[in-house]
């Protein structure tokens, strides 16, 4: 999953207000590609919030925090006479 502006519903906005008030300390190119180092949050709650980006939460919690993605419109389907 991408994380933008709509990614959070307003409530996921508030379950995690910690994790996205983190402030940004450095961004630099690590081991596993682009890498930030944060300030403010607990590394235990970062670690969270990838994992229920991820869907590694209940089925109740991924629905209250994220948006669903919209759908991407369907190309048009040329038909041969």
């Amino acid at each position: 999953m991408e994380l933008d502006g709509g990614t959070l519903t307003e409530a996921g906005k508030k379950a995690w207000a910690d994790v996205l008030d983190a402030k940004v300390v450095r961004v630099f190119q690590g081991y596993s590609g682009l890498q930030m180092e944060l300030s403010g949050v607990k590394a235990s709650r970062l670690d969270a919030f990838s994992a229920m980006l991820a869907g590694y939460c209940s089925v109740e919690d991924y629905e209250d925090w994220v948006n669903e993605p919209e759908e991407e419109p369907m190309a048009p389907v040329i038909q041969e006479r």
